[in-house]
């Protein structure tokens, strides 16, 4: 059971169907210049004879995904996080009502010094799991998630 997930967020396309441009005459006839212009800052803005036509709008885009779950037999509630950042993330983990406070909770860190590190036979441990212990404390774990990393908290339930 997937208790809580936060995915990238989709881009965001706006056509503007209600507001139609000037009517065209249908006795012109000839040779046409539009001026087409686009722009990039904020996102992509497109504008035909100085009127916009089209807009798309960058997401946000953040390098910190999480994802939790609990286990039917034990209730324990395990978190995944991952930082696809180049640098470590300081984070509070909040756990209202899943978690015993001033307990540990055994987490297992994949990572590797580059985001392009690969196991191979010669190299088997380049991406390897660290154990870690964390502590609860006042329903959060307070952890800095390493560049290019997978966390996989265990948080033993106090209400299951």
């Amino acid at each position: 059971m997937i208790i809580a997930q936060w995915p990238l967020h989709a881009a965001t396309i706006k056509v503007q169907v209600d507001k139609p441009g000037h009517k065209i005459s249908p006795t012109l006839w000839g040779i046409f210049f539009e001026d087409i212009n686009c722009s990039a800052d904020a996102g992509i803005k497109c504008y035909l004879d100085n009127r916009l036509i089209q807009e798309a709008v960058y997401p946000e885009i953040t390098s910190l995904h999480a994802c939790a779950s609990r286990e039917k037999g034990t209730g324990d509630v395990i978190v995944k996080v991952v930082n696809a950042s180049n640098d470590a993330e300081q984070t509070d983990l909040h756990l209202d009502g899943a978690a015993n406070p001033g307990a540990a909770a055994p987490a297992c860190v994949l990572t590797s010094g580059s985001g392009e590190d690969e196991n191979s036979l010669d190299h088997p441990d380049r991406v390897a799991c660290v154990n870690q212990s964390l502590v609860v404390k006042d329903s959060a774990i307070q952890h800095s998630f390493p560049a290019h990393s997978l966390t996989i908290i265990r948080v033993k339930s106090a209400n299951y």
